[in-house]
């Protein structure tokens, strides 16, 4: 009886050992094909290296490419600065390259710039950013230093990323302030970038200017931006970015349509100041609360003062905003009514 058990455990020993054997060479065989078939890993592998090879060889390809863009575009020859400045650092001119709205380089001669506290850019001189804090109008200059076309364009394109010489990457310009004030010959407004916040009299007394572009989204200072602009018939759509209306078309005395005002806008002091030929109807969704504000003046302080005085101007207003029925009222005129 021991012979009998003892061959019976030896003969199931020997099954586990051949049913072991038999799944180790299906594993083997299924690791062998998912390595080696025409879908395996080593295939794959191979595949993923070629293309990211190709993928490099095509990325440096277009990298060269813009480099020829930003040296026609731009009439820098960098490989000759480089030397230059290795030779003669004290004599290089400046290598510092802006890209336009186009995606093009931008000639930066013909700007002025200017590295704000949040590491971005404005277009206009430090004297200039400074003056306008210290609210010194007499000092502000214009950012902009070409020449204009006889339809009154800009040379070019406005920078929307700029690499300065100390910069490691392309940084955005956000800020416009004054980057057009008083200038007579531009009658075509430029491209705005969309990474632009701040608009802040930036065509502010452009007498001449006429053509408006679009304000893109993410503008969120709009103030006194077309102030005496007094040719200015048709008004830009306001993007529901926009916060500060501040006197934005102070004095347009041509303007005859208003755009909607978007919910996010918050102060509307002098918006619409002695724009004497508006007529229509305008629509105000902004949230203004009649709060005195930091400058002793409400957040709706003339608004709509001396506007439609022209004979046959007529506005109706109408819109969400929590004061405007308050504030139509307490103008009081009889071509200023309110639309239910």
């Amino acid at each position: 009886m021991k012979i009998t058990k003892n061959r019976k455990e030896e003969g199931i020993t020997l099954v586990a050992l051949v049913v072991t054997i038999i799944v180790l060479l299906i594993l083997a065989a299924v690791t062998i094909a998912a390595l080696s078939g025409d879908n395996g890993i080593l295939r794959n592998a191979a595949k993923a290296k070629e293309e990211t090879e190709k993928a490099q060889e095509e990325e440096q390809i277009k990298l060269e490419e813009l480099e020829d863009t930003i040296n026609e575009y731009a009439g820098i020859d960098w490989d000759k600065a480089l030397a230059d400045a290795e030779k003669h650092p004290d004599q290089v001119t400046s290598t510092v390259i802006g890209v336009g709205t186009d995606g093009r380089a931008v000639n930066m001669d013909l700007w002025e710039y200017t590295k704000l506290d949040d590491g971005t850019y404005a277009l206009n001189s430090e004297e200039t950013m400074t003056a306008v804090k210290e609210e010194n109008w007499l000092e502000v200059k214009m950012g902009y230093l070409g020449t204009f076309t006889e339809n009154g364009e800009i040379d070019g394109r406005i920078p929307q990323y700029i690499k300065g010489e100390t910069d490691d990457t392309f940084i955005p310009v956000t800020d416009l302030t004054c980057l057009f004030a008083r200038n007579e010959n531009i009658k075509v407004m430029p491209d705005i970038p969309n990474t632009v916040i701040n608009m802040n009299n930036t065509f502010l007394r452009c007498i001449n200017l006429t053509t408006l572009s679009k304000i893109p989204v993410g503008v969120i200072n709009m103030q006194s931006t077309f102030a005496h602009c007094t040719l200015i018939k048709d008004a830009p759509q306001i993007p529901n970015t926009v916060e500060n209306m501040v006197g934005t078309f102070r004095g347009c005395s041509n303007l005859v349509s208003a755009p909607t005002i978007p919910n996010s806008v918050t102060n509307m002091q002098e918006a619409f100041i002695d724009c004497s030929k508006l007529t229509g109807i305008i629509t105000i969704n902004a949230n203004l609360t009649g709060a005195v504000l930091s400058n002793g003046r409400k957040d709706y302080y003339s608004m709509l003062y001396n506007i439609a005085t022209e004979e046959g101007c007529e506005i109706r207003v109408t819109g969400t905003c929590p004061i405007l029925q308050e504030y139509v009222t307490a103008l009081n005129r009889d071509n200023i009514t309110l639309l239910d």
